[in-house]
C-alpha cells in the first residue's frame, strides 16, 4: 500500500471513528430512555422457559392483555409481543425471532381494521428494528419494512428523533441523558419505563391508570383526540402488502406447530355504535379466515354479561384502560382454557352479528351537545341500542354554583335554546337515557357556556 493510500484509509478510520461518536453521543440525548418496546425485546430475547401462549398485535393488545393472568389461570408462560402501531410486518418478524426458541402451542394475533389499512410511514416499526437482535432476519425485516430511502434511519436511531423541537430541547435531552445514566436502564428494571399514569408490568403488558369518566363518554374521539362521528369501512384502504403478512404469520405459525388464531380487541359501545358499515367489515374478515382456514374471534361482538364495556374500562375510544385490561384478561384466559379443551361454547360469548349486538343493547351509549350554526340552541346526539328511543333531561348552573337547577325535564326533546340565559357563565348539562329505563341517567355530558 502507497503511503497517499494508506494516508486515505487512516483518514477514513478516523472520519468512520468521529462519526459513530458523533451519532452515539446524539443517541444517548435524543432517543428517549422510557421506550416500552426497549424492554419489551429485552425480555423476550430473554425468555428462559418455554412460551406456551403468544400475542402479538398493536397498542390495543399489550394494554388490554396481562400474560400474568393467563400464567396464573392457566398455569402456563404466555408473552405479549406487541408495540405500539405495530404493523402487519412487524409481527411478522417478531415472531421470527420468537420461534428460533421458542414454539408456542397458541399465537393470539391482533387483527383491526386500522391493522388492515396501508400505512405510509413506519416510525414504529423503527422502533422495533432498533432492539431487534443483528441477524438475517434483521436484513429481511429491513428489506420488507422500510423503503430504501429509509434503510439508513433505521440503522441510526439518533436520525429517527433529530428534527428541530429535540435539537432546541435541552431540557428533553437532559431528562434522556439522564435516565440512561440510572442503573435502571442498564438493568432493564421496569422503573426505567414507568410513567406517572401508565407503567411497564412486565412480558409485554402496559398499565395505564388513565380512564375515561363512567356514563360520560361524550363524543366519540379516536386515541390522538381527533374528535370523529362516524367509522367507516373501505376494502378500498386494505393494503395488499397487510393481507400478504397476516397469511404469512399464519403459515408460519402452522409451520412451526402452533395454532393461529385472530382475534380483534373490545371497542368501547359508542364506537361501535359509530360503526355504521360493522357488518361490510365482518364480511371481509370472515372470507380472509374462510381462504386461510383460521379461526377468529371478535371481542366486540362479546355479551354483555360476560364483558360490560363500562366507559372506566377504557382510557380513550380505542384502548382499554388498565382496570379493563385485567378484567378482559380473565375473561380471556377463561375462553382460551375452554378452547383448548373443546368446552368452548359461542353463544355463551358473543352475539351472532352487529345487528344482533346492537338490538341486544337496550341503553344509551353516549351523548354529546353541538351548537346548531350561530343560533343559540344546542341539540343532543347519542348513539345507543337499535332499539332505544332516547329522551333527554336538561340542567344548568352558574359556574360558582354547586347544584344544577333543572332547565327542562326528560322528554324526547333533543334541542335547548339559551336564549333566555343572563349574561354570565355557566355549565349546561344534558342527561341521556332510554324511554324504558328507570336510571336517573345512563349518560351525561357537560358543557361550559358563556353569554355577555
Amino acid at each position: 500500500m502507497t503511503i497517499s493510500k494508506t494516508k486515505i484509509f487512516i483518514k477514513v478510520i478516523i472520519f468512520a471513528i468521529i462519526s459513530s461518536l458523533i451519532f452515539f453521543m446524539l443517541e444517548f440525548l435524543l432517543v428517549p430512555s422510557t421506550i416500552y418496546t426497549r424492554v419489551m425485546m429485552h425480555e423476550l430475547y430473554n425468555q428462559k422457559e418455554p412460551i406456551d401462549i403468544a400475542f402479538i398485535g398493536a397498542s390495543r393488545i399489550y394494554r388490554g392483555i396481562n400474560p400474568q393472568v393467563f400464567d396464573e389461570k392457566l398455569n402456563v408462560n404466555s408473552f405479549n409481543a406487541s408495540s405500539s402501531a405495530q404493523v402487519v410486518v412487524d409481527s411478522y418478524y417478531i415472531l421470527k425471532e420468537m420461534y428460533k426458541k421458542h414454539s408456542p402451542k397458541i399465537v393470539l394475533i391482533d387483527i383491526t381494521w386500522s391493522r388492515l389499512f396501508t400505512k405510509e410511514h413506519t416510525t414504529q416499526s423503527e422502533k422495533v428494528f432498533n432492539y431487534y437482535k443483528f441477524s438475517q432476519n434483521k436484513f429481511l425485516y429491513l428489506r420488507d419494512a422500510f423503503d430504501s430511502d429509509r434503510y439508513i434511519k433505521a440503522f441510526i436511531p439518533a436520525l429517527q428523533y433529530a428534527n428541530a423541537y429535540s435539537m432546541i430541547a435541552p431540557k428533553t435531552m437532559l431528562k434522556n441523558a439522564k435516565g440512561k445514566l440510572n442503573m435502571d436502564y442498564f438493568t432493564y428494571d421496569y422503573a426505567s419505563v414507568k410513567y406517572d399514569d401508565e407503567w411497564y408490568v412486565g412480558k409485554g403488558f402496559v398499565y395505564s391508570e388513565k380512564s375515561l369518566k363512567e356514563k360520560n363518554f361524550g363524543k366519540v374521539a379516536s386515541s390522538d383526540e381527533v374528535r370523529i362521528e362516524k367509522q367507516i369501512w373501505d376494502s378500498e384502504r386494505v393494503g395488499e402488502k397487510n393481507i400478504e403478512f397476516f397469511e404469512k404469520i399464519i403459515r408460519l405459525c402452522k409451520e412451526n406447530d402452533s395454532i393461529p388464531i385472530l382475534i380483534g380487541m373490545p371497542s368501547p359501545m359508542p364506537f361501535m355504535g359509530a360503526f355504521n358499515n360493522y357488518s361490510d367489515y365482518s364480511a371481509f374478515i370472515e372470507d380472509l379466515i374462510s381462504k386461510n382456514n383460521v379461526d377468529y374471534f371478535d371481542f366486540n361482538m362479546i355479551k354483555r354479561n360476560v364483558f360490560e364495556r363500562k366507559d372506566n374500562y377504557f382510557n380513550d375510544s380505542v384502548h382499554l384502560s388498565g382496570e379493563g385490561g385485567q378484567l378482559f384478561s380473565h375473561v380471556l384466559s377463561e375462553f382460551v382454557s375452554k378452547y383448548l379443551d373443546g368446552s368452548l361454547k359461542m353463544d355463551d360469548y358473543f352475539y351472532p352479528s352487529y345487528d344482533e349486538l346492537m338490538k341486544n343493547s337496550s341503553y344509551v351509549f353516549n351523548v354529546w351537545l353541538e351548537e346548531e350554526g350561530n343560533t343559540n340552541t344546542y341539540k343532543a346526539f347519542t348513539y345507543a341500542g337499535s332499539n332505544v328511543v332516547t329522551e333527554f333531561e336538561f340542567l344548568y348552573k352558574s359556574i360558582n354554583d354547586e347544584e344544577f337547577t333543572i332547565l327542562r325535564p326528560y322528554s324526547e326533546d333533543a334541542t335547548i335554546e339559551t336564549n333566555e340565559f343572563k349574561n354570565g357563565s355557566y355549565i349546561i348539562r344534558v342527561n341521556a337515557r332510554s324511554k324504558d329505563s328507570d336510571d336517573h341517567f345512563q349518560q351525561y355530558y357537560e358543557m361550559k357556556y358563556s353569554k355577555k
